[in-house]
């Protein structure tokens, strides 16, 4: 029920909407090399293809959507507000927010107009209605007059807003090129469709579309698609997102697991006590009782049952609700008034799971002959049919392959954890949303944060690791001879003729690589004190080097270079760092000095954190006042990377470890069973000399036969699940045959102790009372 919970709420996500099934997203493919192969698939494109997709095609509404965030001032408050968004007027004629007051019709139709969400405008106007208040946004010094409130967006919305601002206003914030450009990947651009029309029908459209605004041949090379509003949450693939439509199926294949473990023991202990209803099911034959009738009543005995352990199940929902919700970050309900499907689900799955544990004991059951009862000549025990040894065999099968799994992935997490990156991850400070007005003054910066002697290096750049957003602003077409290095972006060469490899630009500052600690392998770091390392000089990292061919990394020192109105010579070769996620490869790279493009800075903290961020502080307030330092610790982002698979890892353990100990417990009922069927022989043994130890062999070799084959039909299936697994990361860890050996290990050790105990219990019995317990 927890995990159908979770599932529920995934699968729910945008479906709010009342279009949501004629809403979808632009999203863009581009293709600038020579193999065809994709470079990049963005969500979001250019606010000007927004605005021309409009104008071309008649029968759909548009809404742009540009997120970002400002510093406001509200109600005597200042501070940086989160989920701000800009969007076209027609946003709530696209997407379902109810108002709770004013207009929707007129609500962002006026250019410096911004609608506030119920708790946001609580938090800023307590119980009053904000309409006709204002908003200021700081660094622009524009106004917003708040025109209306709507309900919270819901948690399972892709969109999280707690602004939404008119379009208009926008262009008094943005410059001029951020309407103009075409290349742009700004904007979020959605597309209601008229009811009726397919998006393949727009879809085929595009290519002419593409052709008809950025040039001829550019269809090629340029690709716009459709992405369904609903698809977006669990199935997009897209640049900067991961759906998590495979943790979903995962989910739902250990939701199964565990039921279907659970009731293999329902049907192992109703099938071995057979001997006990014999003579009931043999009497009621006798006395005309038909098949269909014994069939009717088990399975009404067995769902009896689970609708029991539903009562039960509910009780345990409600307790574990609260650390569930912690533990995935949500804010999961059992809703059940009303719900008619939560209700009708959860009968249905008591009606499933009853039907599923009590049918093949019923069947069993009610196949017995009267007079086979009467001879006492009925199968018991575990040697009694070859299907209990079956269920016994896929119980712990399925529990060892979760076994593996949860290995597989605490072992992936901890290598990307501990990996060398190839650069300085720890106390290395990021500070966020640098206003343009101290990245125009640097080097001043730079000298005031370098007065602290704990700070050992300062620096700027376009994009900081771990990469959330790309860190490279284009690629670089390349060409490569022995007389020069070409670099050209790929908008000049649409046909990619001559281009033979696309390489990333990383606009950097002088001190990026000492910041970082990474160290050249050939050549030199950016100078300072050379002015012409500002304009032409271009340093490579080592991928780009093999991938340029060069015959060595000393051999691109020195090799001429030309981009743009760049022209000079290549001065180093730095070494690779995972910049990115360890799910991705390292690319090439060409790092240059352009502060143009520069936005956060950098430093390095050596000896106490804590004091060094208090001088930070203390720092940001003298050169930016008013306004708090927003930073964050390199290490820590690159670890919240990965706490999908960290989560995944002790989803897997809980569960593992929940489908050990249900399949334990009816392993420790058969074993009961089998040790008080054969009462009679454990005490004939005993007087004939037998050894305790030796019993206990004798009752347990038979469940540990059946563990073992266990383990060798789940470690071949739990290999290629958990290949297949690790496909997602480029560099990952080897699949060792420990943590299978491990796994089974650990499987047998506890089915054994469950095992023995009843064994031990059994051989140390009097043997006087065992012959005469009949």
């Amino acid at each position: 029920m927890l995990i159908l919970l979770y599932v529920q709420h995934e699968l729910s996500y945008d479906h709010f909407h009342e279009k949501a099934d004629r809403i979808y997203r632009l999203t863009r493919e581009r293709f600038w090399n020579q193999a065809g192969k994709t470079d990049s698939h963005d969500v979001r494109v250019g606010s000007l293809v927004g605005s021309l997709l409009k104008n071309d095609f008649e029968g759909i509404e548009m809404v742009r959507l540009y997120e970002t965030r400002p510093w406001i001032r509200l109600a005597d408050r200042k501070e940086r507000s989160h989920g701000f968004v800009f969007a076209d007027p027609g946003v709530f004629d696209v997407f379902t927010f109810p108002f709770i007051s004013g207009d929707p019709k007129t609500a962002l139709r006026d250019p410096h107009t911004v609608v506030l969400t119920e708790t946001t405008a609580r938090r800023y106007f307590g119980s009053r209605n904000p309409v006709g208040e204002v908003l200021i946004l700081e660094e622009v010094g524009q106004t917003l007059k708040i025109t209306g409130v709507i309900q919270d967006i819901p948690a399972n919305s892709h969109i999280q807003a707690h602004f939404l601002a008119s379009w208009q206003g926008l262009k008094s914030v943005m410059p001029p090129k951020f309407f103009e450009d075409w290349y742009a990947s700004d904007c979020s651009v959605y597309v209601l469709i008229a009811e009726g029309t397919t998006p393949e029908t727009l879809t085929r459209q595009f290519p002419d579309f593409v052709e008809r605004h950025e040039g001829r041949g550019h269809s090629k090379i340029t690709h716009l698609y459709l992405q369904s509003l609903t698809d977006i949450h669990l199935r997009s693939h897209r640049r900067g997102e991961s759906g998590p439509i495979v943790y979903i199926y995962l989910s739902l294949a250990i939701a199964a697991i565990i039921l279907i473990i659970a009731c293999i023991n329902f049907m192992n202990l109703m099938t071995a006590r057979s001997v006990n209803r014999s003579k009931e099911v043999g009497l009621r034959k006798v006395v005309g009782a038909n098949r269909y009738q014994l069939i009717q009543q088990f399975l009404s005995e067995s769902i009896l049952i689970a609708l029991v352990a539903l009562f039960f199940a509910l009780l345990l929902v409600e307790l574990a609700l609260p650390w569930f919700n912690g533990f995935l970050g949500k804010d999961l309900k059992l809703d059940y008034t009303g719900r008619i499907d939560v209700v009708l689900g959860l009968f249905g799955l008591v009606g499933l799971v009853g039907i599923l544990a009590g049918s093949y004991p019923a069947l069993f059951l009610t196949a017995f002959r009267p007079e086979a009862v009467l001879k006492g000549s009925l199968e018991t025990g575990i040697g009694g049919g070859w299907l209990r040894k079956g269920l016994v065999v896929l119980q712990f099968a399925a529990s060892t392959v979760l076994i593996i799994a949860t290995g597989v992935v605490y072992s992936q997490v901890a290598y990307m954890k501990d990996k060398n990156l190839g650069f300085d991850q720890d106390q290395v400070l990021v500070i966020h949303n640098v206003p343009q007005a101290l990245l125009d003054r640097f080097d001043t910066v730079r000298h005031e944060f370098l007065q602290y002697p704990g700070i050992v290096n300062v620096c700027t750049a376009g994009r900081v690791p771990p990469l959330s957003k790309r860190f490279y602003l284009w690629g670089l077409n390349v060409s490569h001879n022995r007389q020069e290095t070409t670099l050209k972006m790929p908008k000049d060469e649409p046909d990619g003729a001559g281009s033979s490899l696309k390489m990333p630009y990383g606009p950097v500052s002088h001190d990026f690589f000492r910041t970082f600690g990474m160290k050249m392998v050939a050549g030199r770091d950016f100078s300072s004190d050379l002015p012409t390392d500002s304009k032409q000089v271009l340093v490579l990292n080592e991928t780009a080097v093999k991938a340029l061919g060069f015959p060595s990394m000393e051999a691109a020192v020195g090799a001429p270079f030309r981009y743009w109105n760049r022209q000079g010579k290549i001065i180093g070769v730095v070494q690779d760092a995972h910049f990115e996620s360890l799910r991705k490869a390292i690319q090439p790279v060409g790092f240059v000095i352009d502060p143009n493009y520069f936005e956060y800075l950098a430093v390095h903290i050596e000896g106490d954190t804590a004091q060094a961020l208090g001088f930070l502080k203390e720092k940001w307030q003298a050169l930016h006042p008013g306004y708090a330092l927003e930073y964050s610790f390199v290490d820590e982002d690159f670890d919240r990377q990965y706490r999908a698979e960290e989560k995944q890892g002790e989803m897997f353990s809980l569960f593992a470890l929940l489908a050990v100990f249900i399949s334990c417990l009816g392993l420790l009922g058969l074993a009961s069973y089998t040790a008080e069927q054969r009462t009679k022989e454990i005490g004939i043994r005993k007087v004939l000399g037998a050894s305790v130890a030796g019993l206990v062999m004798m009752l347990s070799g038979g469940f540990i036969k059946l563990v073992v084959l266990a383990n060798l039909i789940a470690w071949p299936l739990a290999y290629w699940a958990m290949r297949d697994w690790l496909t997602n990361f480029a560099y990952r860890i080897d699949l060792s045959w420990e943590v299978f050996t491990l796994s089974g290990g650990l499987t047998l050790v506890i089915a054994l102790l469950a095992v023995s105990y009843q064994a031990w219990k059994a051989a140390r019995s009097n043997p006087v009372d065992a012959l005469r317990y009949e």
